[in-house]
């Protein structure tokens, strides 16, 4: 059960860290000052740092054990969600484009790792109900993204 909750937090905030953006992206763009030609990097900045790392997560869960991967991961991403947070307005856009890829450079590996944190940690019988209930969390991190806006304001 401690695997399938673990998996289920992190995909939880992952979800919320990779798509809160969209929706607070007006607010940020009003307090911060980030043009409209930027935007359309800044929202693509995560998508490309995954896609450069969930095929290498698979492959660095396998070598290394999916718990260092995970943890890994996790303990990187919350620094560069702190780092997110607490960068100043006047670093600029250019900083948070760089933040988000990083975000999205330490997410890829989370899906292909979890499968294999699945695999290792959950009994054969048991596996695709956690492997569910690991994506649902997911699918609610999704939907709590949607909420960032009313909770920031």
């Amino acid at each position: 059960m401690g695997v399938v909750l673990t998996l289920s937090l992190a995909r939880f905030v992952g979800s919320i860290a990779r798509l809160s953006l969209g929706p607070l992206l007006p607010l940020l763009s009003l307090e911060l000052g980030f043009p409209a030609e930027s935007k359309p990097a800044l929202l693509s900045a995560y998508s490309s740092g995954y896609i450069l790392t969930q095929v290498a997560g698979g492959f660095f869960a396998d070598r290394y054990g999916a718990p260092f991967v995970l943890a890994f991961t996790s303990g990187a991403s919350a620094f560069a969600l702190l780092a997110l947070t607490s960068a100043p307005g006047e670093w600029g856009v250019t900083w948070w484009i760089r933040l988000y890829a990083a975000l999205g450079l330490l997410a890829g590996p989370l899906f292909p790792a979890s499968s294999v944190a699945v695999k290792e940690g959950v009994e054969p019988e048991r596996r695709a109900g956690a492997a569910a209930v690991v994506d649902a969390a997911a699918s609610a991190g999704t939907c709590a993204a949607t909420l960032a806006p009313a909770v920031a304001a």
